[in-house]
């Protein structure tokens, strides 16, 4: 049964048409399709056993493992929702979740589950059990009917408020989103090394072999990713998708004329800018590798895509003065410049408020793929969608401007910028400007009410004035600190709620 709703048909599917192929390998262990079709298959039926159905919310709490894989395929297949919670969240935000998004079943390691006793929020939930890997010989699928509407993954985001918005990603959604992304991921690479759940996802739709990071590996951790040029090293890797920060990572730790670099025929990046000089870094280092870096969000990926060999020509002057080039919108985004000034935007005024192009303003996007609702959030419905019948727009909450053939340019984010000297600085642009002419981390924002100018680590005072003269920031607060905290997901936006703590 492959021509179903669920999600889930993609891979079975695929897995029909692979199975004796490798579908996931982690450090020592590695999993054909047709052993993880029969895993999936006897994960299903034990779900069920235990009282899990359609419609079933179960907070999925495993580490990244080909176990992680088998229980929320399984979990799909059955037509319940896995429930995904940041890793690397604390008990405060772990119960506003939980509160804000009911589970009857929770799927954790026997410590998770013995410790969530002294938490109300998941003493309540009945069902417990612990992920397995247990499989039965020619065991079938039996795949619950779905619709387009019905929910099957809920992963939290935070947006720029810090509340945690739950992502309601349907069975039709996700055909969209694998239908966008497909191009991206969809060639001869031998094993795919990822860090992007989603991708995982869609590399077994489409038959491939995928590398899970070593067990220990956190983005926010930026020396375990030795652990994942282990990973290259060992499994004829020859494809990574990451985020820029980890890549970087990558990039420094193999050395000048390893060989590894050049088994590199694809990379994708994403979560993240990328500066041309960073791209330069890339091309320079992986010297036979297609390297394409993704513009998107958690509520629409992707966005629009740039070929790095581009973005390494562009000139720092042009970035500080249009915004970071991240190329062509995607063909399946509609994509309109709204004025970032207007807060109440909805779908009697939305016309009136489309800027032309060359103009800066709120980036805002639609499509099959872009996310329609968030769960019981009624305020984020307001702030972050645009109803026009049955067309939904996403406000991105990001600046941008489109050029006459249709290139996005990035300029940060509407809720940072910040006004000085009677003009509208963004914050994404003045830390590339330190990162290019002072070679120093920085960060602008308001701090009680000023804007200050946050910097990272030591800078000649004649070349730091050069900068705020260059950007027009003088008189400025400077402020010096001995880290700047960056985001725990993908290590590469500045984490300004953490940075406003920090002051």
């Amino acid at each position: 049964m492959t021509d179903s709703a669920n999600i889930l048909s993609l891979f079975i599917a695929s897995a029909n048409r692979h199975l004796h192929k490798i579908a996931l390998i982690q450090e020592d262990d590695s999993v054909s399709y047709d052993k993880l079709l029969n895993a999936v298959s006897s994960e299903a039926k034990h779900y069920s056993e235990k009282g899990i159905g359609k419609g079933d919310r179960v907070l999925v709490f495993v580490p990244v493992s080909i176990r992680l894989y088998v229980a929320v395929l399984a979990l799909l297949s059955i037509g319940a929702t896995p429930v995904f919670i940041d890793e690397w969240v604390n008990v405060d935000r772990l119960k506003v979740c939980c509160q804000n998004v009911k589970c009857n079943a929770v799927i954790a390691p026997r410590k998770f589950l013995l410790l969530s006793w002294f938490i109300k929020e998941l003493r309540q939930i009945s069902i417990r059990l612990s992920p397995k890997f247990c499989t039965a010989e020619n065991a079938e699928i039996q795949l619950v009917n779905v619709t387009n509407n019905d929910t099957a993954l809920i992963t939290f985001t935070t947006g720029s408020t810090g509340i945690p918005k739950a992502a309601n990603r349907t069975h039709g959604y996700l055909h969209a989103q694998f239908n966008a992304l497909r191009h991206l991921v969809d060639n001869d690479a031998a094993s795919s090394l990822i860090t992007l759940p989603i991708v995982t996802l869609i590399n077994l739709a489409l038959g491939k072999t995928t590398v899970l990071p070593g067990k220990g590996f956190a983005v926010k951790k930026s020396q375990t990713s030795a652990i994942l040029v282990n990973d290259v090293r060992h499994n004829n890797v020859d494809e990574i998708i990451t985020s820029p920060a980890v890549l970087e990572d990558i990039t420094s730790l193999l050395s000048e004329n390893d060989a590894v670099k050049k088994n590199i025929r694809y990379i994708t990046t994403g979560g993240g800018s990328v500066h041309p000089e960073q791209a330069q870094t890339i091309l320079q280092n992986f010297v036979n590798a297609k390297s394409t870096v993704v513009y998107g969000s958690t509520e629409a990926e992707p966005i629009s895509e740039i070929d790095m060999a581009y973005l390494a020509t562009v000139p720092a002057e042009d970035v500080i003065a249009n915004g970071l080039p991240v190329g062509i919108i995607n063909a399946c985004t509609e994509l309109i410049i709204l004025d970032a000034a207007d807060e109440v935007v909805d779908g009697s005024n939305l016309q009136s408020k489309i800027l032309p192009i060359g103009e800066a303003g709120e980036i805002v996007v639609s499509g099959s793929h872009v996310l329609k609702s968030y769960i019981n959030n009624i305020e984020a419905e307001k702030q972050n969608k645009i109803h026009v019948g049955d067309l939904v727009w996403h406000r991105t909450g990001d600046v941008g401007m489109i050029d006459q053939n249709r290139c996005l340019y990035l300029k940060g984010r509407v809720s940072e910028s910040v006004e000085l000297n009677g003009k509208v600085h963004y914050p994404m642009l003045v830390t590339f400007a330190l990162e290019y002419y002072a070679k120093t981390t920085g960060a602008l924002l308001l701090h009680n009410g000023r804007p200050m100018l946050v910097i990272g680590s030591k800078v000649e005072n004649d070349t730091l004035e050069e900068v705020l003269t260059l950007l027009s920031l003088e008189g400025v607060i400077i402020k010096h600190v001995s880290r700047i905290p960056k985001d725990s997901r993908h290590r590469t936006k500045i984490d300004y709620e953490a940075l406003r703590l920090l002051l």
